[in-house]
This record gives C-alpha cells, sequence and structure tokens, in this order.
C-alpha cells in the first residue's frame, strides 16, 4: 500500500488517503481557505474505477488551484503599491516582477483537466464551468499584467497620470475575486466527493481502520477548532481590567453559544480516543519493525496533549468570556498541528513500507 502524508493548511474538514485500484492514490487533507459551498452530493459514495477518477481528479485540480492562486497576491501587492505611487510616491511600480521566470498563467492556459465522466451531470457542469471561469480570468489577468509591464517601461504613465492602470484597477480586482471564489468551490466540493470514495477503499485496506480513525478524531478537532477561533472569543481591550462574579457570567453568557458546543466535542473527541486506542494493534504489530504502532500510540498522545490546551482554554473563557489575543488564539489553533504530524508520521512509515 502506498499513500502520501497530508498538510495542514486552513481550517477546512479534512480529506483523506484514498486507494486507487488497488494502490493508494496522493490526496492533501486540507484545502485552500475560503467558505463552505454547497457539498455536491450526487457524485459522493462512488467506488472502483470511479473513485479511483473521483481521486485523481482531486489530486490533479489541488495543483490546477495551486497555480492558478499562485500569482495573485503578487498581483494585489503590486496594485496597492500602484496607488502609493499614484498618490504619495515618486518612481513607478514593477509590474514586471509578477511573473518572473515561469509564468504560471502560460502553463494554466496549457492543461486540459475536465471533470470525469463518472461524476453526475451537475457535478461535471459545476466543476467544468469553475474551471473555465479559472483559466478565462488567469488569461485575461495575464493580458493585463503584460499590457501595464509595457506601459510602465515606456513612462506612457508620465503623459496620462498612471490612467491606464486606473481604468484597469476595477478589472484587476473583480478577476482576482472571480479566480479566488472559483478554486475555492471547486476545492471544497471535490475534496468530498474524492473523500468519500476514498473512505470506501480505506475500509477495505489492512491499514485503513487506524487511518480512518485517525482522520475522524481530526476532523472533529478541526470542527472544533473552528467554533473556538470565532472573533467573539478575541479579547477586547488590554485584559487588565478587573471584572465582577457579575460582569464574568455576564461575559459568558455572551459566548456560551460557542463554548457548549465546543466542549460537548472534547468530550465527544475523548471518547473516541478511548475507542480508537482499543483497537486491534495486531496488524501494526505484524510489520517488519514495530513502527507503525509506536506511531499510532504517538497520534494519541500528541492529542491528549493538544486536548488538554483546548480545554484549559475553555475553562479560561468560561470565567472571563474570551479566549485571548489574536495572537493566543491563532496560538491555540496551531495545536492542531502536532496531531496532524503525528498522522502524517504515520503516512511517511507507510509509504516507507516499515
Amino acid at each position: 500500500m502506498h499513500t502520501t502524508r497530508t498538510t495542514h493548511t486552513t481550517r477546512k474538514p479534512l480529506a483523506v488517503l484514498a486507494a486507487a485500484l488497488g494502490a493508494l492514490a496522493a490526496l492533501v487533507a486540507f484545502t485552500a481557505c475560503g467558505k463552505k459551498t454547497s457539498s455536491g452530493d450526487s457524485s459522493s459514495g462512488l467506488t472502483g474505477k470511479a473513485g479511483a477518477s473521483a481521486i485523481q481528479f482531486h489530486n490533479q485540480l489541488i495543483e490546477f488551484n495551486k497555480t492558478a492562486r499562485q500569482p495573485l497576491q503578487k498581483i494585489l501587492d503590486e496594485t496597492k503599491k500602484s496607488q502609493e505611487f499614484i498618490t504619495y510616491t515618486p518612481g513607478k511600480p514593477m509590474w514586471h516582477l509578477i511573473f518572473v521566470g515561469i509564468n504560471p498563467y502560460d502553463k494554466l492556459a496549457e492543461n486540459n483537466l475536465a471533470a470525469p465522466t463518472a461524476f453526475a451531470k451537475d457535478d461535471r457542469e459545476y466543476f467544468n464551468s469553475r474551471i473555465k471561469l479559472t483559466k478565462d480570468g488567469a488569461t485575461e489577468l495575464n493580458k493585463i499584467v503584460s499590457t501595464l509591464i509595457t506601459y510602465y517601461r515606456a513612462d506612457d504613465y508620465k503623459e496620462d497620470k498612471h490612467q491606464k492602470f486606473l481604468d484597469t484597477e476595477p478589472r484587476i480586482q473583480a478577476l482576482v475575486e472571480q479566480i479566488a471564489k472559483a478554486t475555492d468551490e471547486m476545492g471544497e466540493r471535490s475534496e468530498k466527493i474524492a473523500s468519500a470514495a476514498e473512505r470506501e477503499t480505506l475500509k477495505k485496506e489492512p491499514l485503513g481502520i487506524y487511518i480512518l480513525n485517525m482522520r475522524d478524531i481530526m476532523g472533529k478537532c478541526e470542527e472544533q477548532m473552528e467554533i473556538l477561533m470565532d472573533e467573539r472569543l478575541v479579547r477586547a481591550g488590554s485584559g487588565t481590567e478587573s471584572k465582577t462574579d457579575a460582569q464574568k457570567a455576564e461575559a459568558y453568557a455572551k459566548v456560551k453559544d460557542l463554548l457548549d458546543p465546543a466542549e460537548a466535542l472534547s468530550k465527544e473527541i475523548a471518547d473516541m480516543a478511548v475507542t480508537f486506542k482499543a483497537t486491534d494493534m495486531s496488524t501494526l504489530k505484524k510489520r517488519t519493525a514495530p513502527t507503525l504502532a509506536k506511531d499510532y500510540e504517538e497520534f494519541f498522545e500528541k492529542l491528549e496533549k493538544q486536548q488538554a490546551d483546548v480545554r484549559q482554554n475553555i475553562r479560561f473563557a468560561k470565567e472571563w468570556g474570551y479566549i485571548g489575543t489574536e495572537s493566543s488564539m491563532k496560538n491555540l489553533g496551531g495545536t492542531v498541528r502536532d496531531v496532524i504530524g503525528a498522522h502524517n508520521r504515520f503516512i511517511d512509515d507507510v509509504n516507507r513500507g516499515l
């Protein structure tokens, strides 16, 4: 069995590894940032070759989306700098640095990605329309950047006071948003379809039960963290103000709808951990090296520490009505990485044949 490790990028539901025709294929655990979209259940539960095609498409889509999104921040940054040059700064912007080296949008134009024929009609239309939106947006942005490069190199901005940029700016913003939205939506929907296909295959794999156990817990941890990262739990003020018991109770009441479900998830995660730690380990212990069994045990050790941090923060928030500063919130969110890292070590060692 061969598979790949997963990475954590945003607070999103995890995807999973997937078996394709007997060999586990590569999937990334977390999608790019963006709000959740409709799930696309019509193609869920694919098995066999159809499931393999869903997994392969998801892997290809990850690379497609990465290529499409790669220049967006640079483009936004240069747009902001161009505005500053007009108002405050002498000189001119550096649009020629956007596509230094290999132009990702030239690469994207040659990409023939399309939804698998195994997908339901509505899903094929959903993905293919967004693939087109992404490619069309990238092509147009590519032309705009090329035009601005020529414009500023020729110093034409001196004659019209940057008017060509000003006329183009709204379209740049719209195209960036178009690409970001389309790729977000595709990633979310594809992840769900591929994860469902993978899950069915993992059930039949000797090591599948251990991967699914870890993934199910990781999903609950992500769900919990999404609740706890709510901006209402960010501290307001310096934090040095004294509060009466009545004021503390009032502050807690305002975030009770967040803390109660987060606390309930802690109990659910703890119960899952007890059950999953008791899973028959004979399959792991029969391996040539005892590494996988240790990796599996380490996952629960990391989980226990992570959940201890969560419980501590929930208790604090129940008393004061907040978790802390944006920095402390970020630190809490980062604790999930240790759990994911333990899972990744298990996957790495599977790939090494241990």
